[in-house]
C-alpha cells in the first residue's frame, strides 16, 4: 500500500511539474528538477493539507480565507457552534465541507482548552486537532483537477527528528506530551462519537502518533503569508516539505490568496537533475548567525555551497542594517516573480 502511494505521488510530480523525488543517505528524499526550469517558472503548486489561523487572529479573520472582517463586512458567526467566523456564505460551505462539519460539534471545548493555554501554543494545538480529524474523516482531500489524493500517510510520511528536540529542547517535548493528550480527549469527546457517517474512530492516531505529528510539525510547518509577507497562518504542506534546505536557495515560496496554496518557483535557470531548495530561515543573515539558527532549530549543520565557502565580504555588508538595493537584479527579479504570481 505505501509503496503505491509513493508511486502515485512520484507519477504525479514528473507528470504534472517535470520534478521527481530522490533518496541518499546524506540528504534524505529531497526533490530534483527532471528537466530544465528558468527563472520565474513553477516548480511545485500544492494545497495544504491542513491549515489554521495563526496567533492571535482568530476573530479578526476569516477562518478559511484568512480575509480580515472590516465594518462594512463584518465576520458571519457559525450559527451552530457560535465560535467558527467567516467573510460569507462560500467560506463557511468551504470550511463546513473540509473540516468544521467535524469540528462545530467540539467547538465549545476547543475554545475552553485555548483559553487556558499560552497564546503562542493555540495555532499548534488547532493544527493538531484538525489533521487528527482530518485523518479519521470518511472524506477525502482531493486536490480538484489533479487526481491526486493528499492524505495522512503524505503528512505521516514527512521526516521528524527526534533525537534533536528531545535533546535541544525537553520541554518542548513535555508540552507536547500535553498537547496530544488535550487532543486525544476531544477525539473521544461523545458529542464527536454522533458523527457516525463523517468520522471513522478506527483510524483516529493514538498518543504516541499525535506526539510524532507534533515533532514533524516542528520541522516541516509553513507560515502563511499575506501581500505584506507577515505571517497570518500555518499550514501542513506535505509536497512543500519535501525540499531541503539550501542558504543560496534556486526556489522561493509563496502562497496563493485565499486559497492558501502554496507556490514554489525557480529564482534562477535550473538544469535537469539540480536539487530543488529554497532557504528555511532568513537567508539574508550572515554565516555565522545562519548556522547557528539551523542548528538550534532544525537540528543540522548546512553544508550548502554558500555555508561551505564562507560568507567572506557578503557577511560583513550583511550585518550591517542599510536600506535595501532597490536596483539590485536579485531583487527586481523577485519582486516581478511575486508581482507576476
Amino acid at each position: 500500500m505505501e509503496a503505491e502511494r509513493l508511486q502515485r505521488r512520484e507519477k504525479y510530480l514528473i507528470d504534472r511539474f517535470g520534478v521527481r523525488t530522490q533518496h541518499t543517505e546524506a540528504k534524505g528524499t529531497h526533490l530534483v528538477a527532471n528537466r530544465s526550469f528558468r527563472p520565474g517558472d513553477i516548480v511545485l503548486d500544492s494545497p495544504p493539507f491542513a491549515f489554521v489561523l495563526g496567533e492571535g487572529r482568530e476573530g479578526e479573520r476569516c477562518e478559511q480565507c484568512f480575509e480580515r472582517g472590516t465594518d462594512e463586512a463584518p465576520l458571519l458567526v457559525c450559527t451552530a457552534c457560535k465560535c467558527a467566523r467567516y467573510c460569507g456564505a462560500s467560506c463557511q460551505k468551504e470550511a463546513w465541507k473540509s473540516h468544521h462539519k467535524l469540528e462545530c460539534c467540539i467547538s465549545k471545548g476547543i475554545a475552553e482548552t485555548c483559553s487556558q493555554m499560552p497564546p503562542h501554543v493555540v495555532p499548534e494545538f488547532r493544527l493538531l486537532l484538525r489533521v487528527a480529524l482530518l485523518s479519521m474523516s470518511t472524506g477525502t482531500t482531493e486536490d480538484e483537477g489533479s487526481g491526486y489524493l493528499q492524505t495522512f500517510a503524505d503528512v505521516l510520511n514527512m521526516p521528524s527528528n527526534t533525537s534533536h528536540m528531545h535533546s535541544a529542547d525537553p520541554q518542548r517535548c513535555q508540552g507536547n506530551t500535553e498537547i496530544s493528550t488535550v487532543v486525544l480527549s476531544l477525539l473521544l469527546s461523545p458529542l464527536l462519537a454522533k458523527k457516525k457517517k463523517s468520522v471513522d474512530f478506527s483510524r483516529m492516531p493514538g498518543p504516541d502518533q499525535l506526539e510524532g505529528l507534533l515533532e514533524r510539525f516542528a520541522y516541516n510547518d509553513f507560515s502563511i503569508w499575506d501581500e505584506l509577507l507577515i505571517s497570518i497562518g500555518s499550514g501542513v504542506y506535505p509536497l512543500g516539505a519535501i525540499l531541503n534546505h539550501s542558504c543560496a536557495p534556486n526556489c522561493v515560496l509563496y502562497y496563493e490568496p485565499r486559497t492558501h496554496r502554496q507556490v514554489i518557483r525557480a529564482i534562477s535557470a535550473v538544469r535537469e537533475g539540480d536539487e530543488l531548495c529554497h532557504s528555511y530561515i532568513d537567508a539574508a543573515s550572515a554565516t555565522p548567525q545562519r548556522l547557528e539558527r539551523l542548528s538550534i532549530c532544525y537540528g543540522f549543520q548546512c553544508a550548502c555551497q554558500r555555508c561551505f565557502a564562507g560568507g567572506g565580504d557578503l557577511d560583513g555588508r550583511l550585518v550591517g542594517s542599510g536600506p535595501v538595493d532597490k536596483s539590485d537584479k536579485d531583487y527586481v527579479l523577485g519582486l516581478k516573480i511575486l508581482e507576476e504570481g
